[in-house]
């Protein structure tokens, strides 16, 4: 299964999680805030601070693109292998506040 990644407005990767901090993946099958069933099939990461980048959905009878809180996902960067400790219990505590 392929990954959904992109490239950030600072030139650093950039992968598209759920709110576990698990990668998603390309027709991944998911729900809306609205209950309705969708599957992620790409989109594009943030293309400047404060933005949050799109993802884009197929839903039966169309697709769409909307912001990735929609379906409860994020575009985060990679783990740094500097610090990997710090960057999980942050996306833990992300995840948990999320819920």
């Amino acid at each position: 299964m392929t990954e959904i990644t992109g490239v950030g407005y600072d030139g650093r990767p950039r992968y598209l999680v759920d709110a576990h901090g698990k990668r998603v993946h390309m027709n991944s099958a998911h729900t809306t805030f609205r209950g309705e069933a969708c599957k992620v099939v790409g989109g594009s990461p943030p293309h400047k601070p404060g933005s949050t980048g799109r993802v884009w959905l197929e839903f039966k009878r169309h697709k769409q693109e909307v912001f990735p809180s929609v379906v409860n996902l994020q575009w985060e960067r990679p783990l740094r292998s500097s610090q990997p400790e710090a960057e999980l219990q942050h996306r833990q505590a992300e995840a948990k506040r999320l819920k």
